[in-house]
């Protein structure tokens, strides 16, 4: 198995969190969740908004768009979370909003390797993910993130909450994340394995 591999960035300083939140108009001392993806019923964002709802003094942002917009707008009528919960959009620049979050949550019934959470580790935040297709093999259980069955919004609401009341957790998951996608899922250790598989010389690897 070759896995996705993505670009590093530079370090998340507190001005880039402090400039993300800003571009979403978000408190400077709220609790924040955000996804990134297609508004598509594989992500199963319904059991994602009756998770969050079973928190409290926290706001998810949704960033993307698609065809079940409609559908999970009305979800957040129905569990009374309208006010807490934030539609982005489809978006050019969501590099540069994930350090507005303090945690990445993933509710897909089925994924490969996903190129967000990928994101999300390299932006030094931890992940909440459902145990789903590649999934496992990104999220390490209680080291980079917490890892829940499809389709039961209590388990994810345990794991969301479980977060918002240790703030040292998450910071130690979120390092350890970074320290992951820098040794297993750099788009340079892609690339090589490809070479790899191909025969191709190492002389040729460097992607400069």
């Amino acid at each position: 198995v070759v896995h996705n591999g993505i670009a590093t960035q530079s370090p998340t300083t507190t001005q880039r969190i402090d400039d993300a939140r800003k571009a979403l108009n978000l408190p400077a001392d709220a609790f924040v969740f955000g996804t990134v993806a297609r508004l598509d019923p594989v992500k199963d964002f319904p059991n994602m908004i009756a998770a969050f709802a079973n928190t409290s003094d926290a706001i998810l942002v949704v960033v993307g768009d698609g065809e079940e917009r409609n559908r999970i707008e009305q979800a957040t009528t129905e569990h009374g979370v309208t006010d807490r919960v934030r539609f982005a959009g489809q978006r050019n620049d969501v590099r540069d909003l994930l350090p507005a979050f303090d945690a990445y949550v993933n509710s897909s019934v089925t994924e490969g390797v996903s190129v967000t959470i990928l994101e999300a580790m390299a932006t030094g935040i931890p992940v909440i993910a459902t145990r789903v297709g590649g999934t496992p093999e990104v999220v390490v259980d209680n080291e980079t993130g917490l890892l829940v069955p499809a389709r039961q919004p209590d388990a994810l609401a345990q794991a969301m909450n479980r977060l918002i009341a240790n703030r040292n957790e998450v910071q130690a998951m979120g390092t350890a994340g970074l320290a992951r996608l820098e040794s297993s899922f750099t788009l340079q250790r892609m690339v090589d394995q490809y070479m790899d598989a191909y025969g191709i010389d190492t002389a040729k690897r460097n992607l400069d």
